[in-house]
């Protein structure tokens, strides 16, 4: 399993900037990959200031990653160094997004916020 960490430049980012950003820059047919043994690949389906939505491989439904679940995660995220989809449960548990994580984790490393170690 792949260990992660926030690229220098989203270091000191907040959360709620990075959503903002990654919003900005995705556009809808964008295709990414899970990070995984296994990758599989994702299609954003829609995009505005509140959801994504991607669909594809594994998904049976088109699923949403929306803005407040991700910005609760990803600010944990930041305390800590490095991560990885295993480490990160905690975190995510709780959330709408916690079945997502391997698909997040794509789009944050396809979107250049996040780099493999």
């Amino acid at each position: 399993m792949a260990d992660y960490k926030f690229k220098n430049a989203y270091q000191e980012i907040e959360a709620e900037d990075i959503w903002k950003k990654l919003v900005d820059n995705i556009q809808v047919n964008t295709e990414f990959q899970s990070v995984g043994r296994t990758p599989k690949t994702y299609q954003i389906e829609s995009v505005n200031t509140k959801l994504i939505s991607f669909s594809g491989d594994d998904r049976k439904d088109i699923e949403d990653i929306d803005q407040s679940s991700f910005v609760d995660v990803l600010s944990k995220l930041k305390t800590i160094e490095v991560f990885n989809t295993n480490s990160s449960k905690l975190h995510f548990k709780g959330t709408d997004i916690y079945a997502k994580r391997s698909p997040l984790f794509g789009l944050l490393l396809t979107k250049g916020i996040i780099e493999k170690l």
